[in-house]
């Protein structure tokens, strides 16, 4: 593959009926149309953007999509397409071979990533400050097998600008306001934006320091990112955590009311110790996107952390789909789910989910990812007996480890005589003690039962968490006797590093390429959850797992599953080191296409969990001893 700087892109400009506005020329070298995705029939590329939408640029700005498909058993030539075409408001430019582009990413810092790569141009045309202004790109993946179908992705909307901002305003906090150019906080630059009408800010932070980011009265969306950068270290995060109402973490919630934010460069550090999370307005709404900076939690507990006694009860950092690019993010939890675009980012000390539901997972190092250190361990919690001669008593709990509202219920002789509802609720959290959040109401709750006694062992995490040895959900009726029931207090942090969530929507153009993770302990790929998998490309990816608390783990004990319809799902020359691949036709609803394809991984094992259902491809699979070939 070759190795591209700029100057070897294929350059293109918008094409010459556009006038400025995004969509405004009048066809296409598209069979004379504009650009459409055809319905689904057979199988598609995979094909995601690799640089986020939504930027601004005077010259030129080089655009790529990482894409591949799966060739009659081969995706190693070109990645199985005849060519990728880019539209550029009708100028088509056709892509005939991927290539490794060297760049260099908000730092400075020399970086490559190989895909499928053009060049846009600005060529003095230009309304990019018109509500409709800007150019529209679509690209298109061709497949060499032609019994599958091309893809299109797009519109994605670039604005070619005279200049690159529309307001340069500077963050000082000790400084005087000068309006239109130097402001104290975040939140009063955020209101010049929002009043003036500018559409590509960029906002430096003059000093160092924790900054906060309040909220406008009135939300705004520009055209373009809001740009964030600093002159000097900052941290952007709360000074301490405020206990909400609504159940929801209200309080530790940043939400500017202001988007797309761009925050960019090693300068800036978003700090989750008392921030729960970065807010997005609405799913339509174009989204925030980190370049270059950090993301971690500087509590000293580092990624065991406790948020209310427990974890953070919302999967994602970062609200929305977010784009991470070249990010170095530690101690966080679910540190990329849900992303757009996370490329050549450096994620370090984790735990729960890293990339779950991503739609480009590109190039990322992850090292030392692992919930089974601090998380889900049985910690003791509370011991409770029952001494009344010649009765019975039992405890028995409803609802999931960690669920909002869950039932505990006191039962003698089979007769219910108490019951407590605790759960992961915020606003249980904020009320005064007897709420049945902690440990210590759980005690105080059953030490007010006739016969009964509880000794609180450890209040410090909530009592949503409570299990008895080996239960993970749901518990009981078990046994207390006046020898004693332990409660444990346990968290149900189970860490993939790619999950398909249960959610019953297919999960269709995926590219998880080119990532290296080492040290962990999860499932590297769990394509399982209800609605099956379409178009997922899983490529040059090395995973090295270790075991359950660093412990070296005995073979096959955690496995990368497929289950529930798959079409077309390719993983191939990929690196499975500890882990073996399970096709769980256990389940009925699993059937996987002609089109899948399951070949050259170094793998401990490819198996199937019940009969071999559908026809896909699956051979030289690197297996720790001789077995026969599977087909």
């Amino acid at each position: 593959m070759p190795l591209l700087v700029q100057a070897d892109l294929a350059a293109i400009s918008p094409g010459p009926l556009w006038q400025g506005i995004a969509g405004s020329w009048q066809r296409s070298d598209f069979a004379n149309q504009r650009p459409v995705d055809p319905e689904r029939r057979t199988a598609k590329p995979a094909v995601r953007l690799l640089v986020p939408p939504e930027q601004a640029f005077t010259d030129a700005l080089v655009v790529g999509v990482a894409a591949g498909a799966n060739n009659l058993g081969d995706c190693v030539d070109t990645f199985g397409l005849a060519a990728v075409e880019v539209c550029y408001e009708g100028n088509v430019a056709r892509i005939e071979r991927p290539g490794v582009l060297k760049y260099r990413d908000a730092n400075g810092a020399l970086r490559h990533a190989s895909g499928w790569w053009a060049k846009l141009t600005h060529d003095g045309r230009s309304m990019a400050d018109h509500p409709d202004g800007g150019a529209e790109v679509y690209f298109r993946a061709i497949p060499q097998d032609p019994s599958m179908q091309p893809r299109v992705i797009g519109p994605y909307r670039f604005y070619p600008r005279a200049t690159m901002h529309d307001a340069e305003l500077v963050v000082a906090p000790s400084r005087p306001t000068v309006p239109g150019k130097r402001y104290r906080t975040l939140r009063d630059a955020a209101e010049f934006i929002r009043s003036a009408g500018r559409n590509f800010p960029r906002i430096l932070i003059a000093e160092p320091g924790l900054h906060d980011w309040g909220s406008l009265s009135v939300s705004h969306e520009t055209l373009g990112y809001t740009v964030i950068e600093a002159s000097v270290p900052v941290v952007i995060g709360k000074a301490a955590r405020t206990i909400g109402q609504r159940g929801i973490d209200t309080g530790g919630t940043m939400r500017p009311r202001l988007g797309p934010l761009c925050f960019r460069g090693r300068n800036i550090t978003l700090d989750f110790r008392n921030m729960f999370h970065v807010f997005h307005e609405r799913p339509e709404n174009r989204e925030h996107w980190l370049d270059g900076c950090r993301m971690t939690n500087s509590a000293p507990a580092g990624r065991a952390a406790l948020w209310r006694m427990g974890s953070r009860s919302i999967a994602q950092m970062i609200r929305g789909k977010p784009y991470f690019t070249e990010v170095r993010a530690s101690n966080l939890l679910n540190a990329m789910y849900g992303c757009s675009l996370a490329r050549n980012c450096t994620l370090e000390k984790g735990a729960a989910d890293i990339f779950t539901e991503g739609l480009c997972i590109y190039g990322n190092s992850v090292v030392d990812w692992d919930s089974t250190l601090d998380w889900t361990v049985y910690r003791p919690a509370l011991e409770v007996r029952f001494d009344r001669p010649g009765m019975a008593a039992t405890l028995e709990c409803s609802g999931n480890n960690l669920a909002r509202s869950r039932r505990i219920i006191a039962r003698v002789d089979g007769r219910i005589v108490g019951e407590l509802i605790t759960g992961n609720d915020e606003a249980l959290h904020a009320k005064d003690s007897g709420s049945g959040y902690t440990f210590a109401d759980l005690a105080a709750w059953l030490n007010g039962l006739q016969g009964w006694s509880a000794q609180v062992l450890d209040n410090s995490r909530l009592a949503a968490s409570a299990q008895i040895a080996g239960s993970i959900g749901p518990w009981g009726p078990a046994a207390v006797t006046r020898d004693g029931l332990t409660i444990f207090s346990y968290f149900d942090l189970h860490s993939d590093f790619y999950q398909k969530n249960h959610t019953g929507i297919p999960l269709e153009n995926v590219v998880i390429m080119d990532n290296d993770a080492r040290g962990i302990v999860a499932q590297n790929l769990f394509l399982s959850g209800k609605g099956g998998c379409a178009d997922v490309l899983v490529m040059g990816n090395r995973f090295e797992n270790k075991g359950y608390g660093g412990q070296e783990q005995p073979r096959f004990r955690m496995s990368s599953q497929l289950s529930f319809g798959q079409s077309h799902v390719v993983i191939a020359h990929n690196a499975f080191l500890g882990q073996n691949i399970a096709i769980r036709t256990d389940n009925p609803a699993t059937v996987l296409d002609r089109y899948c394809l399951i070949a050259d991984n170094a793998v401990e094992a490819v198996t199937w969990k019940g009969a071999i259902r559908g026809e896909p491809q699956i051979r030289n699979n690197a297996l720790p001893s001789p077995k026969a070939e599977m087909r």
